[in-house]
């Protein structure tokens, strides 16, 4: 993949956490995938890779510049856990969000009650 080879060649840049950001979503998408339309499913590769990604991006993120991004890590990074039914690392992901008032905010609160309810 072109991308991964540009990661890899600019990955001492102080923006290239945007780029595993980017590279993490993209994954998570890629997992999912149904059964003639009637039940979802995840490709458990693709949600490690978003998985690892996303906490690349997360740990190169430290400027300290881009707060905000770094919270939409965790929100992506906790819908990943969730996938793979890692409920208990998930939660911190989404209280992260919460605590920073990321903005996917009102998302991971709803999220985070499903789960404590149950």
């Amino acid at each position: 993949m072109r991308f991964v080879r540009l990661i890899i060649e600019h990955q001492n840049e102080k923006s290239i956490f945007y780029s595993h950001y980017i590279l993490g979503i993209t994954y998570l998408k890629a997992s999912e995938s149904d059964f003639i339309g009637l039940f979802k499913s995840y490709d458990q590769e693709n949600i490690n890779l978003a998985i690892a990604n996303l906490k690349e991006s997360i740990y190169k993120n430290n400027s300290g510049d881009y707060e905000s991004l770094k919270l939409d890590s965790h929100y992506f990074l906790g819908r990943s856990y969730l996938l793979i039914d890692s409920t208990d690392v998930a939660k911190d992901n989404f209280r992260k969000v919460i605590d920073g008032k990321g903005k996917y905010f009102k998302e991971a609160a709803d999220i985070l009650t499903t789960l404590e309810k149950n």
